[in-house]
């Protein structure tokens, strides 16, 4: 997680951003097992299917393919990464906390995102059969 928050390197300055949303979600959410309520909010976060592109007879369609676990887990954290940074609270911690709040109850932007990436799936399921088995 430190790394994918990671900006230009700067490893020990993502480590402080989980550190400051763990001290806020311990006093202004009143979170007791704050590790456990993060790994709760990436869960809600992973997509279940995702669109490759796939060409067919000259034209370029989106198929649906399910998402294995390490790249679920990816995208999740990229959403959630980008989702908080979009956030105006003032902090990156605080940014961060509220953002797995929103989160946890199945809210805000990173699960907005996971929705839409459902509906495209959902849009293209007729495609599935020019996937190879």
């Amino acid at each position: 997680m430190a790394c994918m928050f990671m900006r230009h390197g700067e490893k020990t300055k993502s480590m402080a951003l989980i550190d400051e949303a763990v001290v806020e979600l311990r006093r202004r959410h009143g979170v007791e097992r704050p590790i456990e309520f993060i790994h709760s909010a990436v869960e809600n976060a992973k997509p279940l299917v995702e669109t490759i592109k796939w060409k067919s007879g000259g034209r370029a369609i989106q198929m649906p393919v399910p998402c294995r676990p390490a790249r679920a887990e990816s995208l999740a954290l990229r959403f959630l990464r980008d989702s908080f940074r979009q956030r105006n609270e003032h902090g990156a911690g605080l940014r961060l906390a509220g953002e797995l709040v929103d989160l946890s109850n199945k809210t805000g932007r990173t699960r907005t995102r996971r929705d839409d990436m459902h509906r495209v799936a959902e849009a293209n399921k007729a495609y599935v059969h020019f996937r190879k088995a």
